[in-house]
């Protein structure tokens, strides 16, 4: 297991994506939008009996910057949706996470809507994600 392994992962599954510029670890600057990055945010050792543990992720996703949301909301929309084939949730759980990780899990969404990177306002999304780790 490593997080190194499990960001490789999901950003190759993610990657799939058309015109999904897409980064495993937080980019210094952004050429192209929409863009996303995957960073783990916490986790916890041995919630499973025995050594297992859990990592917490999320995938930030930026689509516009700055201007109204009314403009990039169905670009938005689609890369959140359950299903389908701009659907960042399901290339995350389909993600071979091989020696990595057991199991992994698309938790839901967040702060849709203004995101700011680098001092810059963007349009985008946090989408959640766990991986547990036998």
């Amino acid at each position: 297991m490593s997080l190194k392994g499990i960001r490789d992962a999901v950003a190759t599954s993610i990657d799939n994506i058309s015109n999904l510029r897409v980064y495993d670890t937080v980019p210094d600057t952004i050429r192209e939008l929409p863009a996303c990055w995957i960073l783990p945010i916490g986790g916890t050792y041995n919630d499973t009996m025995g050594d297992g543990m859990t990592h917490e992720f999320e995938v930030t996703v930026l689509i516009a910057r700055g201007g109204n949301l009314d403009e990039v909301q169905d670009t938005l929309d689609d890369l959140i949706e359950p299903t389908g084939s701009g659907s960042i949730p399901a290339y995350i759980d389909s993600a071979s996470l091989s020696t990595h990780g057991s199991d992994i899990l698309v938790t839901g969404y967040r702060d849709y809507g203004g995101l700011e990177f680098n001092g810059t306002p963007f349009i985008g999304v946090k989408i959640d994600f766990l991986v547990m780790v036998d």
